[in-house]
C-alpha cells in the first residue's frame, strides 16, 4: 500500500513547490477531485494539491469558495492515490491578540459552525465496495476525541522551532460556513466559548480524514485578527500575509516531510 504525504493548500498557495509536475484528477464516487501535483520530494511520495482550485482543472488558483469546495472528492482522490497522511495549510484569523499576525497555530481542537456541507462518506447511500470505504452503505459515527495526528503536530512544531518560527500549540479552530466574514457579535461568541482562531476551511476535511484512517494535521498561518479587533478584513489581506510567509511554509513543508518516518507513530 502506498505510503504518501499529502499536502492541501489553501487560499494564497497556488502551487507551493513552484516546479512542474504531473497534475491528476481522481474519479471518485462524490465528483471529481481538485488537479493533484505529484513530487518526489527527498526521496518520498508527495501529492500536492489546493482545495480551493476548481476540478478538472490544472490550475491551482483559488476558484472556489469554502462552502462549494467538495471536501470528499478531494479528501478520496488523494486516498485513492495513495496518501496515508494530509498536512493541510489553512489561513486563520486570530480572536485574541496575543496570537500574532504572521505567525503559525497547530491545531489541536476545533468547534464546527458550518451548515450545509457534506461531513461524511457514509451517508446510507450504497456505491457499491472499494478499497478505500469498504461497504459504503454503513453507517459511520466517528470518534473525534484527539481529531489532529499527534505525530504530525509534534514533527511541525520540532520544524518551526528549529527555525525559530513563532508558534503556539494547543490551538482551538473555530470553523464557519462562509463565505461572508464574521461578524464582531460572532468572534465575541466564539472567543467566549474556547476558540482561539477561526477559518472557514477545516470542516469537513478532518472529519472526512479520521472516517477513512488518514492522519491529518493542520498548519495554520495567523493572516488576520478577527471582526472587531481591526477596522476591516478581507481577502487581499489574507492573501497578501501569504505570499509574505510562503518561504516559511514552504521550509516547514519541507522539514516535516524530512522527519515523518515510513511507519506511522500515531493512533490515527
Amino acid at each position: 500500500m502506498d505510503k504518501k504525504i499529502a499536502i492541501i493548500g489553501g487560499s494564497g498557495i497556488a502551487n507551493l513547490f513552484k516546479t512542474e509536475s504531473k497534475i491528476l484528477h481522481v474519479d471518485t464516487p462524490f465528483g471529481i477531485s481538485q488537479p493533484i501535483a505529484t513530487y518526489s520530494i527527498n526521496g518520498k511520495d508527495v501529492l500536492f494539491t489546493n482545495r480551493h482550485a476548481l476540478p478538472g482543472s490544472k490550475s491551482f488558483e483559488h476558484a472556489l469558495p469554502p462552502h462549494r469546495i467538495n471536501s470528499r472528492a478531494l479528501i478520496y482522490g488523494l486516498a485513492k492515490l495513495g496518501a496515508r497522511r494530509i498536512i493541510a495549510i489553512n489561513s486563520v484569523g486570530a480572536l485574541k491578540k496575543e496570537l500574532n499576525i504572521g505567525s503559525f497555530a497547530i491545531i489541536t481542537q476545533f468547534i464546527d459552525m458550518t451548515k450545509r456541507r457534506e461531513y461524511s462518506f457514509f451517508d446510507g447511500i450504497y456505491r457499491g465496495k472499494d478499497e478505500i470505504l469498504g461497504d459504503s452503505s454503513r453507517i459511520v459515527h466517528v470518534d473525534m476525541t484527539n481529531p489532529f495526528c499527534a505525530e504530525i503536530n509534534n514533527v511541525l512544531l520540532e520544524s518551526a522551532k528549529e527555525f525559530n518560527y513563532e508558534i503556539r500549540t494547543g490551538v482551538c479552530y473555530v470553523c464557519t460556513e462562509g463565505p461572508r466574514l464574521e461578524t464582531p457579535a460572532e468572534i465575541k461568541f466564539y472567543r467566549n466559548i474556547g476558540a482561539d482562531v477561526v477559518g472557514m476551511t477545516l470542516v469537513p476535511e478532518v472529519i472526512l480524514a479520521r472516517e477513512i484512517g488518514l492522519c491529518y494535521s493542520s498548519l495554520s498561518l495567523i493572516t488576520n485578527y478577527a471582526a472587531g479587533m481591526q477596522e476591516r478584513v478581507s481577502l487581499e489581506e489574507v492573501k497578501e500575509v501569504y505570499k509574505k510567509n510562503e518561504e516559511r511554509i514552504y521550509n516547514l513543508i519541507i522539514r516535516a516531510i524530512a522527519k515523518l518516518g515510513e511507519d506511522k507513530k500515531c493512533n490515527c
